[in-house]
């Protein structure tokens, strides 16, 4: 199993800080709506990726509840990177007492196929 998440990380001359970590889940049609055109090159690639439910979408807020953003007045270090981790996890029982933590932990339905399916 895997943990997929994002870091927004910043440097400058001093020091390197991770500024927020940002949740992904697989792409919904209302992700896709927003997306541009993509070239003729890539149209294919990126149909099938919707198709096979492998396209990744960053989440509109951090993991504190805050909203995204990646551009604007906050935006003032030297350097700012956007990180996709790819993290290996033990998984554990998703449960209603521990749902909150799902983002930050490896929590999964493990009686349901299609949830450790789409974890792998």
């Amino acid at each position: 199993m895997v943990r997929w998440f994002a870091e927004i990380v910043e440097e400058d001359e001093d020091a390197v800080h991770t500024r927020k970590i940002v949740g992904v889940h697989y792409c919904t049609a209302a992700d896709r709506a927003k997306f541009f055109q993509p070239n003729l090159s890539s149209k294919k690639k990126i149909e099938k990726l919707f198709a096979q439910e492998k396209m990744f979408c960053l989440d509109s807020t951090d993991w504190n509840g805050k909203p995204l953003e990646l551009f604007g007045p906050t935006d003032v270090l030297a350097h700012r990177r956007l990180d996709i981790i790819y993290m290996p996890c033990e998984p554990k029982q998703l449960t209603r007492k521990n749902r909150r933590k799902a983002k930050k932990e490896c929590l999964v339905n493990l009686k349901s196929k299609k949830a450790l399916k789409r974890r792998l």
